[in-house]
């Protein structure tokens, strides 16, 4: 996950997400114009505050957050262990203007796939 730093998101643009199964697929169109996917594997939770059309700050990975701590307490609430999700991080995406967050996803594993227009 730490490659998302790597990769230009801010002042992007996201303009979708799709959930499949256990996938999110966030399309963002980067500032340079070209179309980035990022398709979130076993994805465990997905905040959404309105991301769609919002530009992108700054994001940030996480390890320990309050989200993940929900994730964990729910599934041992139902019988599960921590292993289930120790490769479970959250990755928490910031509006420019006041660094509100706007959208946060805790997931195992991103995937990043450039789409041709």
């Amino acid at each position: 996950m730490d490659n998302l730093n790597n990769i230009g998101l801010s002042d992007g643009i996201i303009k979708s997400i799709k959930i499949f199964g256990n996938e999110a697929e966030i399309v963002i169109e980067k500032w340079n114009a070209k179309i980035l996917k990022l398709i979130f594997e076993e994805c465990w939770r997905l905040k959404d505050r309105q991301s769609t059309e919002q530009e992108i700050g700054d994001i940030s990975i996480l390890k320990k957050s309050d989200l993940l701590d929900e994730l964990i307490a729910d599934i041992l609430k139902g019988g599960g262990t921590r292993e289930e999700v120790a490769e479970a991080v959250q990755v928490t995406f910031y509006e420019p203007a006041d660094n509100r967050i706007i959208l946060e996803i805790v997931a195992n594993s991103v995937r990043t796939q450039e789409v041709e227009l």
